[in-house]
């Protein structure tokens, strides 16, 4: 006879699935009853002869809307009625010679077909219900298949996850809430949190991670266009150069890896140009979330206290710009996914080093460089720490100098090796005589004071760019005016007017991308300028400006302590994993006024070349946070509770900001 406790147990279960059951059907339901049916976007091809009364006639019977022509008889349109009865009548239909997205046999819609808008109501709301009820109803299976599990005899090595498993399903609240708490902690960044930052953290996990999901949903654009070398690779199998592509001068880890999952999508019948857009945006939503790991686990073994660890991460997590990269098809998360795990492991190989932190080390470093060549200032900043060891002998070292020669040469030969044997350095370098060729030409270098423009005005003068921050003129228009380059053979295209001037200032341009997702306008869909949007922009500008000096103060700070202990001026040394983030965040600010004296054009000035530099950044705004905290904690013990409501409120309307994002590209 089968024991009581599992027969409940089992009862209990059902009932969770049954209700889960229900859910699902409840949700579906009332989101067929408030929003409709989903239009679909369709060819139709008219007959010979079909005039336009006719074909008006057609349009008004069939809910065929916005029609557009597109090649002589043939329109597209939305089909709002996707009933199989209208369908049926549009395809049998004298005056309609052939259509797409709709199978002409069973008059039902295809499954690759593209979708459009619901009846009526907002499509993100009809959006996020059909997405609960679909995770209802894959819960609802799972616990039927957790029941059944239940009576019979599991193998030993399942055994265990199933009881976890059947308890959840059992006892959804009280094991939900500890299982919640675990998980909570696990991915604290901070070593003991209280059940107070135990619940900050779950919300900033959650936010952090259903808006990169929700926004790689909904994106169908990117600032470059990527895809077109990644169906090269997997469909035509060709790999882009630098003249055979606009965006084909990239090393290609990023297209290979797309590539790779598109091949497997299409054989399963995923082949519709949207269905492979969402898979690259979900490559790098990945990739952005891995990326939260390395520096919650940075955080974590670093040395800054709780209290100032817990505002670094959320300020990254949800960062606007940060998740909006991470929903495009581009190698940008790439990365800076690879550049962020490079320096961490780097830290703790500096801190201790073994072969093993080596090897990952050097892999993940030459991971960085075959993603994008921006990769190659991690690398950098990597071998500056192994000159420090090797040339000042105050540094603490657990090998001999010569064995740590050696594992800096062998570090240089496998970053090199993996970069020339298998990114497209070589030939780019055989194509235009340059290892790092970019797709536009560098432009004359800015004077010191005259003002001269390169392609679209952007650094117009050293003493224009770099020596300004245009915060009024960033209130008063707080978006780029971006308009496409005219001819990209002659640097000096464009005229000043019509501008906003904070786009000639490399800071105001990093500052202003950084904190407001809206700031570029680009791409084209993620442009709005509804009063709205535009106050959004304006706060987060203003709240930005605290944490932005805490974080130049942390710069200033390291670089001055790095500084002086390089200098012998001190009795103490610098960490060596310290001076390797403090060299990768100099590095990138150095690498993008580099950037910006060579090409100039405003598209150049992007905060997101500097994200591979992520830890390095993250630690000197620690750094700046902590100084603030313990100078002002005694004296001025408002400040740190200022720093705290500033962290928090800034986090909101990066939320805020981020939901807007995906709300106006769920409703295109």
């Amino acid at each position: 006879m089968t024991p009581a406790a599992p027969r409940i147990s089992t009862r209990r279960i059902l009932v969770t699935g049954l209700a889960l059951a229900l859910a699902a059907t409840g949700l579906w339901q009332a989101r067929r009853l408030a929003f409709g049916q989903r239009s679909v976007f369709m060819h139709v091809r008219w007959a010979p002869g079909v005039d336009a009364g006719v074909r008006a006639e057609r349009e008004d019977r069939y809910r065929l809307r916005r029609g557009q022509l597109l090649d002589g008889r043939t329109w597209g349109y939305d089909l709002t009625d996707v009933s199989g009865a209208n369908i049926r009548a549009l395809v049998q239909d004298p005056a309609v010679e052939d259509t797409d997205s709709v199978d002409r046999s069973t008059f039902q819609v295809g499954p690759d077909a593209d979708r459009g808008a619901y009846a009526r109501g907002s499509a993100w709301a009809a959006s996020a219900m059909n997405g609960l009820a679909a995770v209802a109803a894959i819960l609802a299976v799972a616990a039927l298949v957790t029941a059944l599990a239940g009576r019979i005899r599991l193998p030993v090595v399942l055994r265990a996850p199933h009881a976890g498993v059947a308890a959840l399903f059992a006892d959804p609240v009280r094991v939900g809430s500890g299982l919640a708490a675990r998980l909570a902690r696990w991915a604290s960044p901070v070593a003991s949190p209280d059940r107070r930052s135990l619940w900050v953290i779950a919300i900033v996990w959650l936010l952090a991670c259903v808006l990169r999901v929700a926004l790689a949903l909904v994106n169908r654009d990117a600032n470059d266009d990527h895809m077109g070398i990644v169906r090269a690779i997997a469909f035509e199998g060709r790999v882009p150069g630098l003249l055979d592509d606009w965006q084909g001068y990239h090393p290609k880890l990023y297209h290979w890896t797309v590539a790779l999952l598109l091949r497997p999508l299409a054989l399963g019948g995923f082949d519709s140009g949207l269905a492979q857009v969402r898979a690259a945006n979900l490559v790098n939503c990945a990739a952005g979330i891995a990326l939260l790991l390395v520096v919650q686990r940075w955080l974590r073994g670093s040395r800054l206290p709780a209290a100032v660890a817990l505002p670094v991460f959320a300020l990254l997590a949800l960062n606007p710009r940060l998740i909006g990269i991470g929903s495009q098809a581009t190698n940008d998360t790439f990365v800076a996914f690879f550049g962020t795990a490079a320096l961490y492991i780097g830290t703790r190989f500096f801190a201790g080093t073994t072969w093993r932190s080596w090897l990952g080390m050097a892999a993940v470093a030459a991971l960085a460089v075959l993603s994008k060549s921006n990769g190659l200032v991690v690398v950098l900043a990597l071998g500056c720490a192994f000159a420090a060891l090797l040339v000042d002998r105050r540094f603490p070292a657990a090998w001999p100098r010569p064995q740590l020669a050696v594992s800096a040469i062998a570090f240089a030969v496998v970053v090199a090796s993996a970069g020339l044997a298998f990114g497209p350095y070589l030939d780019n370098y055989r194509t235009s005589g340059s290892l790092l060729a970019h797709n536009m030409a560098p432009a004359p270098l800015p004077h010191v004071f005259e003002k001269t423009t390169a392609y679209r005005p952007g650094i117009r003068s050293i003493a224009d760019g770099f020596f300004t921050f245009r915060l009024v003129d960033m209130l008063r228009e707080p978006a780029l005016v971006n308009r496409p380059l005219h001819d990209l053979e002659n640097p000096a295209n464009y005229h000043d007017s019509d501008f906003p001037l904070h786009q000639t200032s490399l800071w105001s341009q990093l500052y202003g991308r950084l904190h407001f997702v809206h700031f570029d306008c680009w791409p084209r869909s993620w442009e709005d300028d509804s009063a709205t949007v535009r106050w959004i922009g304006r706060v987060a500008l203003v709240l930005g400006l605290l944490p932005t000096a805490v974080l130049l103060l942390g710069v200033c700070l390291e670089v001055g302590r790095t500084g002086v202990s390089l200098l012998g001026r001190s009795r103490g040394v610098v960490e060596p994993a310290d001076l390797l983030l403090t060299v990768a965040a100099v590095g990138f600010l150095a690498f993008a006024v580099f950037l910006a004296m060579i090409i100039r054009d405003f598209g150049i000035l992007k905060v997101i070349y500097l994200f591979p530099g992520l830890l390095g950044f993250a630690w000197c705004l620690g750094r700046g946070a902590e100084w603030v905290d313990t100078r002002a904690r005694s004296a001025h013990s408002w400040v740190p509770a200022l720093l705290t409501a500033n962290v928090t409120a800034l986090c909101a309307v990066y939320v805020s900001d981020t939901m807007a994002l995906i709300i106006g590209l769920a409703g295109q």
